[in-house]
């Protein structure tokens, strides 16, 4: 549930975002109390924290059975991506907030530099991260093309099942009827 919330806050958050941007509430790197960048980087950070705990916790609790599918590497690669960047991101423009950095936009160019830089680093991780030897075997099935492969990767089954699951289990929880 943890992970759950930071799916579907995120979307919801972008929906946000290009709606406060198009009505000139938002600015990259404005942390101004009049701007809703402060506010939005505010829910941002609440929700990468709640979701980097929530799988500390499934990792704790599941070492011993991930074991055999090594997931450090796995999980550090993936998540340098996602959340180590976010808040990189935010650190650079408070460096240009503070004036460390000449402006937003050059906070901005900055910051879009170092990505491309991590992004090649990444890329390099996920070779010795995920080999590609894990996943050829078995079970492995031949490739039903581009088209079908891009098909499968639009589906949002796993996503729609694990949410309905989450929260009617979450609503069992909360009211079932406690025996006096």
């Amino acid at each position: 549930q943890g992970c759950l919330q930071f799916v579907i806050l995120k979307p919801i958050l972008v929906v946000i975002t290009f709606i406060l941007y198009a009505k000139g509430k938002y600015e990259d790197g404005n942390f101004s109390v009049n701007q809703s960048y402060l506010y939005i980087t505010i829910i941002y950070t609440i929700s990468y924290s709640m979701a980097l705990y929530a799988l500390a916790l499934f990792y704790a609790a599941c070492r011993d059975l991930l074991r055999p599918y090594n997931p450090v590497p796995k999980f550090i690669i993936i998540k340098s991506v996602v959340f180590l960047t976010y808040w990189q991101g935010v650190l650079v423009f408070l460096a240009a907030k503070s004036r460390f950095i000449k402006n937003a936009e050059k906070a901005a160019d900055l910051q879009n530099y170092v990505l491309c830089v991590e992004m090649l680093i990444a890329a390099i991780g996920h070779l010795f991260a995920f080999p590609y030897k894990e996943y050829a075997g078995a079970n492995a099935r031949p490739s039903g093309g581009f088209r079908e492969s891009l098909l499968h990767a639009l589906k949002f089954n796993d996503f729609y099942h694990d949410t309905v699951h989450q929260v009617c289990s979450y609503l069992q929880r909360i009211c079932a009827v406690q025996p006096q």
